[in-house]
C-alpha cells in the first residue's frame, strides 16, 4: 500500500505488475510480495472509501507523528494525575477531500483478532486523530479502519459501540 502508484492500473493484474516493479527496485523482497494478494487490494480500490481515496485531493502515505498527550488517556490505571506521555506512530494514510481531511488505517488480522483488538485499535485510531488535528490545527472529518480480512471499512463511531 505504500509504494502503489494510485494513478496507476489498480486492477487485480495492474497491481501485480506494480509489485513485480517494486521487487525489480528492491522497495519489496519476493518474499514478502508473495504475501500480497493483488484480488484484495484490487477489492480495496473497488470499496467505496477506495474510491474515495482515488478521488482525494491529495493523499499522504506512512505519516510519522510524535504527540504529548495525558498519560492517563493510554494507561489509566497506573498513571498519576497530570502526567505525560509521548507518543509516537506512523498513520497508514491521510488524504483531503472537498469538505475536509480522512485519517484510514488499514489492518490484516483475522476476523477473530479485529474483534479482540477493538479497544486498542478504538485507542489508536482516537490518538492518531488527535495527533492529526494537532499538527494540521484544525479537525479531521472521518477516521476510518480498513480491514483487509473481510474487505470492510469501519468508522471510528462504530468502533465505539
Amino acid at each position: 500500500m505504500q509504494h502503489l502508484e494510485l494513478a496507476g492500473d489498480l486492477t487485480q493484474q495492474g497491481i501485480r505488475e506494480q509489485m513485480d516493479t517494486m521487487v525489480r527496485r528492491e522497495q519489496l523482497s519476493g518474499e514478502e510480495a508473495s504475501w500480497v494478494d493483488p484480488a484484495t487490494l484490487a477489492g480495496f480500490f473497488r470499496s467505496a472509501v477506495g474510491q474515495r481515496l482515488l478521488g482525494a485531493r491529495w493523499v499522504r502515505r506512512e505519516v510519522p507523528f510524535n504527540l504529548s498527550m495525558a498519560a492517563g488517556r493510554v494507561f489509566p490505571q497506573i498513571c498519576m494525575p497530570g502526567e505525560q506521555i509521548l507518543v509516537q506512530g506512523v498513520m497508514d494514510l491521510v488524504f483531503a477531500e472537498e469538505d475536509g481531511l480522512v485519517l484510514l488505517d488499514y489492518k490484516t488480522d483475522t476476523p477473530d483478532n479485529i474483534r479482540r483488538n477493538l479497544e486498542p485499535y478504538r485507542l489508536q485510531l482516537g490518538v492518531y486523530k488527535e495527533a492529526l488535528e494537532r499538527i494540521l490545527g484544525g479537525p479531521v472529518k472521518d477516521v476510518m479502519l480498513y480491514l483487509f480480512s473481510t474487505q470492510e471499512a469501519m468508522g471510528l463511531e462504530e468502533l465505539d459501540g
